[in-house]
Order: C-alpha cells, then structure tokens, then sequence
C-alpha cells in the first residue's frame, strides 16, 4: 500500500471513529522516536497518541491493524482480546478471527458489541480524548 493511500485509509477509519487526536508516523520517523519496535506489525503511543503500521501489507490487514491500534489508544483498560475482536468487527474483515489474544484467553465466544455500538463508543472515547488534550 503506498503512502497517500495508508494515509487516505487512516483519514477515513479516524472521521468514521469521531476523530480522535491520533496521529500516524512513518516507520522511519518511529524508529527514530522508540527504536524498540522490532518486527511486529502494528504499535502505538499511548503517551504521544501516534500509531505505526508495518508496509508491505495487504489493504485488509492494514484497516484491521490500524483500528486495532487506535482502539488501544481510545480504550487503554480493555482487554487485549477485545481490541482485537473489535477491530475485526469495525474492519468487517475476511481475515481469519479468532487472532491470537482471542485464542490465548478463550474468548471466541465471547459476545461483543455490534459495529454501529462500537462506533457510538469510540466517538464517545475520541470526545473525551479531545478535551483531555486540550
């Protein structure tokens, strides 16, 4: 996926989640902030409210990575295993679900909330995101 197209991609997951105050870096730029990253595909800051993906992915594993990691941001106390439920949900991706937190902690049957519930609370989290910021 080429730059202006991750961009373009990031843009349109933030307006669709309330528009949080989260901002995407280039791997380059992460690197020379918190050069721990290593080999994994996606991280984010909670302190800085930034997010990296790794290139070289397909689109539909971008779009799940990318809503994984702003829903770390918007949700810092949920589980591990529902950011990753969640993220397939919002995605509505064709990737194989259970990922591997869901399986660890045995949660694949687990009820979550629907999408448009999930999109009324991360629109309710980025609210509060934002005047937290200001």
């Amino acid at each position: 996926m080429e730059t202006k197209e991750l961009n373009e991609l990031f843009e349109h997951i933030k307006h669709e989640l309330g528009n949080p105050p989260i901002k995407l870096l280039r791997r380059i730029d992460w690197d020379k902030k918190f050069p721990e990253l290593g080999d994994v595909i996606g991280k984010c800051s909670r302190k800085t409210k930034e997010i990296v993906v790794k290139v070289g992915l397909s689109q539909d594993k971008i779009t799940v990575i990318l809503y994984h990691e702003i829903l770390h941001l918007l949700f810092p106390t949920r589980p591990h295993w529902w950011v990753e439920r969640a993220s397939f949900v919002l995605s509505k991706s064709e990737l194989p679900n259970p990922g591997r937190y869901t399986k660890r902690y045995n949660k694949q049957d687990v009820e979550i909330e629907s999408r448009s519930e999930i999109i009324r609370l991360t629109k309710l989290a980025s609210k509060r995101l934002n005047i937290h910021l200001k």
